[in-house]
């Protein structure tokens, strides 16, 4: 269905809640207060027409943005897709028509350009960015999903995936290994240690509904609003992914495709194909576990970000500390645990399982500069010997326990 949009000449869309009257309606109101007529003047000082000035009752932006983006259309799953992959687009609104496209802003019906507050304008700038010229398009990708996760499925267990399979396959092509990229319940195996840190925006409603479809370590298994810090260039990998399995089971003793170096997955030698669509996936992975405690959610955030070199602090904060077993009183990190069962924790906290996955270094001092060692781990709950699910993400910044960890040994075990 994809291919319908991406290979249209135009794409027509009607934003209008009530569809009784047809897409074409005749237009009332006109969007200027009054018009003014102003003389025009050559260069000789001779009159050579007139031109029309007017102040539109509502700014321009603002009937573009409640009219298309804030529609009853935009809140569905399927029309980011649509969106993206659309060349060139009418809308017809009760503001009147927008014309959008790939290479330009959107327009009026009088050719004037919707400018938007930095607020929004990343959202308008994500279509410009998807093509195929994009260096970052894994980026685009992450900007694509937490826009698209925030939208509306009538049945999420059978499209939560299937609802970005078209830009699923679009990104596959911009990628330079694209016959044999691996994709699995909407997470890229070349970057999956970026891709595994998603977490659950801070503002939105907690989640209430599970796609059981989906594993627990993708973003997909939770109807919520998800994010992805920024990305840092100078993380380095910790985990290793030794093997995945493409099918549904609550455990997976053997592993079904090994993975290289190059992030290609293979059966017998044979390389697994490229599946857009895929939702159920086990991914296998040696590295260093460790107990932790997480305990009570924290008062401030901007502390916890700077220390672990986190971008920009949640204005709304869900971040719980994380702690040492031995050590409960001394905050040693921050936890986003959006798959913590309740609310509540007890005064040592609850255990869980920390996995480290990369390590990143957070730049702190005035005078004197430091670059301190910070742990990006996934938490986990062990459900079987050797099997885990996510609880969610964190940040380790204590030394003690960063030398803990470090002391582990490895294991292997599956993420489920």
């Amino acid at each position: 269905m994809a291919q319908y949009y991406q290979f249209s000449l135009v794409t027509l869309a009607g934003t209008r809640e009530d569809t009784t009257h047809g897409l074409l309606r005749p237009c009332n109101n006109m969007p200027w207060a009054r018009l003014v007529q102003i003389p025009y003047t050559d260069k000789s000082g001779t009159q050579a027409g007139r031109l029309y000035a007017y102040k539109r009752r509502v700014p321009l932006a603002d009937d573009y943005w409640a009219a298309v983006r804030e529609s009853i259309l935009f809140r569905r799953g399927w029309i980011l897709q649509e969106w993206l992959l659309s060349k060139r687009i009418l809308w017809y609104t009760s503001k009147g028509m927008f014309f959008e496209c790939q290479t330009d802003g959107a327009r009026s019906e009088y050719a004037e350009r919707v400018l938007v507050d930095n607020a929004h304008r990343s959202q308008l700038q994500l279509k410009g960015s998807f093509h195929f010229a994009s260096s970052s398009i894994l980026d685009v990708w992450y900007a694509a999903i937490e826009v698209y996760s925030s939208c509306h499925l009538t049945k999420p267990e059978q499209d939560r995936i299937l609802a970005v399979a078209g830009l699923a396959k679009e990104v596959s092509l911009i990628l330079a290994n694209k016959k044999c990229e691996v994709y699995l319940a909407g997470h890229w195996l070349r970057d999956i240690h970026q891709s595994l840190f998603w977490e659950e925006e801070h503002e939105a409603a907690p989640w209430a509904m599970k796609v059981d479809p989906a594993p627990s370590w993708s973003w997909a298994s939770v109807m919520t609003p998800v994010k992805w810090p920024a990305r840092d260039k100078d993380v380095k990998k910790a985990v290793q992914l030794v093997g995945i399995c493409h099918t549904k089971r609550d455990s997976h003793h053997q592993i079904e495709c090994v993975v290289d170096k190059g992030w290609t997955a293979s059966i017998s030698g044979r390389k697994v194909e490229f599946d857009p669509t895929n939702i159920s996936a086990c991914l296998h992975v040696r590295g260093k576990l460790h107990t932790v405690h997480i305990r009570g959610y924290l008062i401030d955030g901007s502390t916890a970000a700077s220390l672990t070199g986190y971008a920009t602090a949640p204005n709304t904060c869900r971040w719980r500390a994380l702690c040492a077993p031995n050590r409960p009183e001394v905050v040693a990190g921050w936890v986003s645990a959006e798959g913590l069962k309740g609310n509540g924790c007890a005064d040592v906290g609850i255990a869980v399982h920390a996995l480290h996955v990369s390590t990143r270094y957070a730049r702190t001092g005035v005078l004197i500069k430091h670059h301190d060692p910070v742990l990006d781990v996934l938490l986990l709950e062990e459900v079987d010997p050797h099997v885990f699910r996510r609880v969610g993400v964190g940040r380790i910044f204590d030394m003690e326990l960063i030398r803990q960890l470090g002391a582990a040994g490895n294991r292997d075990i599956q993420l489920v």
